[in-house]
This record gives structure tokens, sequence and C-alpha cells, in this order.
């Protein structure tokens, strides 16, 4: 009697599980449609119970925006006298820095970073060119190369010679569902063999315009060990006519450097760019003028959802001349 009596309640429970296996999953299906709600409800409260991976990662690239817009009004209106930036330190400006300096010259070195020419390359004659008189100008890209270190939901980078050349890069990361570091590198210019003989000191001015912003943030503030760094340099490599490849680092110039431990709210940077470097150019050889956008991040794991972006990507557009990243204008070039 007992042993029959056990069965028939473990076939109820089995019964009772095929029934409600369907309703439960159903819940689940509609929990999927309604994430956005579950994270920032009618009443535009944030539930924070529910900023896990899983939610946080089926967010639209515009809920995600909204949330983290959400968090950092909320930070401000609890902490009205918090402080809302703090920039690295020069020591840790030094740091990241050089390990920018560093990625490029590894990927060099292994013959990574190769030239994609979208367009007619011309030509630079040292021995017809008349100099001191005019500049050489050349107004528009026609090469570029873009390198990122993660997989792309996390750095991206990206660019095009369309109007007049575009360069386009970002470095995202999120804690839950993103942590880690990475850097994206993007690249726009012109690429010019130089033909003749001998050689000739030159006067190159690269110009151009870069827009973007930095943001390190979330439920709560005051972790210092993520950041997020953004630099833009105009630089002159020789390259490798055959592959493409470049070869070596010729002159370069910093426009712009910055970066955050803490920047709530976020940081927004830009400006023109009109710089002039004096290379000396050799009959033979293939140059590569150009501007380049760098991006870095990091956040380790932390106990609650924060962030560390920094963006030079046009993301309405998936990367275009024009808004956030970097614009080519010309490049102009007098022999001396």
């Amino acid at each position: 009697m007992k042993k029959s009596k056990a069965s028939f309640i473990l076939t109820l429970v089995l019964m009772l599980s095929l029934i409600i296996a369907p309703v439960t999953q159903a819940m689940e299906d509609r929990t999927i449609d309604q994430d956005e709600l579950l994270v920032v409800d009618e009443n535009n409260v944030i539930n924070y119970n529910e900023l896990r991976t899983d939610t946080i990662q089926r967010l639209s690239e515009t809920e995600l925006q909204k949330l983290k817009d959400k968090i950092v009004s909320d930070y401000i209106n609890r902490n009205p006298d918090a402080v809302l930036k703090i920039p690295l330190t020069d020591a840790q400006m030094r740091k990241v820095t050089k390990q920018k300096e560093t990625n490029i010259e590894e990927l060099i070195l292994r013959k990574q970073i190769q030239l994609d020419k979208q367009s007619k390359v011309e030509s630079l004659n040292i021995d017809t060119y008349n100099k001191f008189s005019t500049n050489q100008v050349f107004p528009r890209a026609n090469a570029g190369f873009s390198v990122v270190s993660d997989i792309s939901n996390r750095t991206k980078a990206n660019f095009g010679t369309d109007g007049t050349g575009w360069a386009d890069a970002k470095s995202d990361y999120q804690c839950p569902g993103g942590i880690g570091s990475g850097y994206a590198i993007s690249s726009i210019g012109l690429v010019v063999p130089v033909t003749g003989s001998g050689s000739s000191k030159a006067l190159v001015t690269i110009q151009g315009l870069y827009n973007g912003y930095m943001q390190v943030a979330g439920v709560t503030s005051g972790n210092f060990n993520f950041h997020a760094y953004t630099s833009v340099d105009v630089d002159i490599y020789e390259v490798n006519p055959s592959t493409g490849a470049l070869i070596s680092l010729v002159a370069t110039s910093n426009i712009y450097s910055n970066g955050f431990v803490l920047s709530v709210l976020p940081n927004s940077f830009g400006g023109n760019i009109s710089e002039t470097l004096m290379p000396t150019l050799y009959a033979g050889k293939t140059y590569y003028f150009a501007i380049t956008a760098y991006t870095e991040s990091e956040m380790p794991w932390y106990d609650v959802f924060c962030w560390a972006t920094a963006d030079m990507y046009d993301d309405s557009a998936n990367g275009a001349s024009g808004g956030e990243g970097v614009d080519f204008t010309s490049v102009q070039i007098t022999l001396l």
C-alpha cells in the first residue's frame, strides 16, 4: 500500500511538471521581450536586482544607452556633491601612452598592418618638383587601415576613402557582460610614392578634424582600477609598395591624448588638425601620410554595473565622415 501510494505521488509530480514547464517557458519568453521594462520600469525606476549579465546582454544598443543615461542621472541625484571626473595621473598617462606605442610597434614588426589602397595613388617626383614655389596639395585620402585587439562588441574600428576620407575607432567594456581590456586603431591618409633621385627635406602639413568622447561610470563610482584612454596622432610611415605593409615610423606628432579613471558624464573632445612635420623624403621609397585614432579601455570584474568607454566611432552611420571619429582633409607637401 505504501509503495503504491508513493508511485501515485511520483506520477502526479511528473504530470504537474509537464503542465507547468510550458507555462514557465512562456513566462521566460515574455521576459525576453520585456527586458527593458525589467531594468527600467514604466515609472522610470531602475530595478537594480535585474542588472545581471543575461539581462544586460539582451538589451539593444538603444536600450543599453538609455539604461546608462538613467544610471548616471540617478547617481548624480543621489550624490550631488560627488566628484564627477578624475583624469589619469601623469604616471598613468605615461603608462598607457607607452603601451599604445608598443602595440603599434609590435604590429609593424609582425607586418600585421597592411594598407588598403582604395583609390588612385599619385607620385611626387623630387627632380621635377618646383621647390619653394607652391605646396603640392593632395585633397583626399587614398588608403587606410584598422586593427582591433578584441571581439567586435568590445573593440571596433573602420575607415573609408569616400568623401575626403574618415577613420573610426571604439573601445567599450562593461561589467557584468564584457570585462577585460582592449584597443582599437583606425588610420586614414595618403600613400605617395617618391620618384626621381636623391632625397629632400620636406614640410608636410596634414589637415583634418577629430571628435569623440570618453565615459567611465556606473551604479557606484570610486573603483580606480578601470579607465578609458584616447589619442589622435598625425603620422608618416614608410610603406612597402608591393604589399602595403608599414615598414617604419618616419615622423609623428600627437594632436590629442587624454584618459580618465572616472568620468560620470561623457567627456567630449574634438578639434581641427593642421600639423606640420619635417621629414626627409627619399626617392624610390613610398610614404603614408596619415591621421590615426587610438582608443583603449579597461574594465575588470566589479560587483555592480559599470562601464569604461573610449568612443571615436560614428555608430549612427556605421562609420562615415562627419560625427565622431577622424576626418581627413588634405596633405600639403613642400620640398625644401
